[in-house]
């Protein structure tokens, strides 16, 4: 979601206004603090301009981007960030998926190169 937010150039106060919602509310969702029911999803999502399916990509590696200082919310690094937000803002459905095949493509082609995980 904070990605999504930031991608937008949304600041949590105007996401939480679009919402109605407090901006320590959309802090607490960030956060994983609080739990997101799945008609505040649909609500966000719509907010954001995107699908609900959107709030769950890369679940893992979000939660691996976990703060330094031990905090959980997203970050991502500088060239991850930048890339997110010129995809979001891209209007070319068919150029999206494209990408993203191509996204997909890549990631297959590296993965067949990483060694089998040890059991």
């Amino acid at each position: 979601m904070r990605l999504l937010r930031l991608a937008r150039g949304l600041s949590q106060r105007e996401l939480a206004t679009a919402l109605g919602l407090s901006f320590q509310q959309v802090q607490k969702y960030e956060r994983g603090t609080n739990r997101i029911s799945a008609s505040k999803l649909y609500e966000i999502s719509r907010v954001l301009g995107v699908e609900v399916v959107s709030l769950f990509a890369d679940v893992a590696a979000t939660n691996a981007a976990r703060h330094p200082d031990g905090d959980a919310g997203a970050r991502l690094a500088g060239v991850d960030y930048e890339i997110t937000a010129k995809l979001s803002r891209l209007r070319d459905a068919e150029l999206k998926r494209r990408i993203l095949d191509l996204l997909i493509a890549v990631d297959d082609c590296e993965g067949a190169r990483r060694p089998p995980p040890s059991d």
